[in-house]
């Protein structure tokens, strides 16, 4: 692997109403943009600061954004490393706690979640009836599926157990919170948003493309409107900055 320097340029463009957003440098001369040194960014920058811009085209469209399946073992891991900075090994010995059980005030001795150690994205008919229950009551009916999500096991499944998930959605972390630690809080959260969301409907954006062109410079803008929550009103699985409301100007 050899690194490779890489420059990229960003423009902030106004309208004749002064709205203001931003686009990226994209091509120059009808050649895809690619700066490998300081020198050559700041020549662009310098060269491109004074010219005027045009819109050459507009698209909007719509986009929707599927929940992910309940965790498997593996990808609880991923997303305790992803989202909790947890190793393996303690996100492992989490979980463990939470399964064998801890004391919940008027609950008693209770086992949070299933068994952890599973490559299988099945869920058992009665969660998924109660996570619809909990959806309904909680979200309304608007979240709802017409039908339960079913997520396949992969060919590799040995299907043995089911998903990790709450072993009663009705304990939300917030009923939860006084009687764990704040890492098994934090893993239950986790644990506990995937699966109900899991079961809600999807996200849905409205999306906006805008190229820009100045002379021998073309740069492109997206914009993205969150128009439905869908599941991320309960769990948002994207770390990725466009998943976030970028608005653009009503161009033309």
């Amino acid at each position: 692997f050899v690194p490779q320097e890489y420059w990229s340029i960003e423009g902030q463009f106004k309208t004749k109403t002064n709205e203001e957003f931003s686009a990226e440098l994209t091509h120059v001369k009808g050649d895809k943009l690619d700066i490998t040194c300081e020198a050559d960014a700041v020549a662009i920058q310098k060269d491109i600061a004074d010219h005027t811009a045009t819109v050459t085209s507009v698209k909007k469209s719509k986009r929707s954004r599927k929940p992910a399946p309940p965790f498997t073992t593996s990808t609880l891991q991923q997303d305790g490393v992803r989202k909790l900075n947890f190793g393996a090994k303690r996100t492992m010995m989490i979980a463990q706690h939470l399964y064998e059980g801890l004391e919940i005030g008027s609950y008693g001795h209770v086992g949070l979640i299933t068994y952890m150690r599973t490559d299988s994205t099945r869920i058992s008919e009665i969660a998924l009836n109660e996570a619809r229950n909990y959806i309904e009551e909680n979200f309304g009916k608007e979240y709802l599926p017409e039908k339960p999500y079913i997520y396949a096991a992969g060919k590799s499944s040995q299907d043995a157990h089911e998903a990790v998930r709450p072993t009663n959605i009705a304990l939300s972390p917030a009923t939860v919170e006084e009687y764990l630690s704040k890492e098994q809080l934090k893993l239950y959260k986790l644990i506990w948003q995937r699966f109900l969301g899991c079961q809600i409907l999807p996200a849905s954006y409205d999306v906006m493309s805008v190229t820009i062109k100045g002379d021998k410079y073309l740069a492109k803008a997206t914009g993205s409107q969150l128009k439905f929550a869908g599941f991320t009103a309960v769990y948002n699985d994207s770390d990725n900055k466009k998943e976030k409301d970028v608005i653009l100007p009503d161009l033309q």
